[in-house]
């Protein structure tokens, strides 16, 4: 009996964890084209990384620093988040 009610459980989590990344690229792919303002936090390999007021993770570049405050548009889904270009 509990190893099928554990079997139950392993199988809802994940149809829930795929039910929860269909949502979220749909949730980046709504917001593909909109601009943000966001707060440089870490570099990882080529791009500086940040998040929109709607938690989206940004992939951008430029040369800033940490804590400075960018204006983005963001440009195509990438890896956790959006690709993003730098914008006046």
């Amino acid at each position: 009996k509990f190893k099928n009610e554990a079997t139950n459980v392993k199988e809802r989590a994940q149809k829930l964890a795929e039910l929860n990344a269909q949502n979220k690229s749909k949730f980046i792919d709504k917001n593909i084209g909109k601009k943000y303002a966001v707060i440089v936090e870490t570099k990882k390999g080529d791009y500086l990384t940040g998040h929109t007021p709607n938690y989206i993770t940004c992939y951008f570049k430029g040369n800033y620093n940490s804590n400075d405050i960018v204006s983005v548009k963001l440009t195509g889904a990438y890896l956790d988040g959006a690709l993003a270009e730098v914008v006046d």
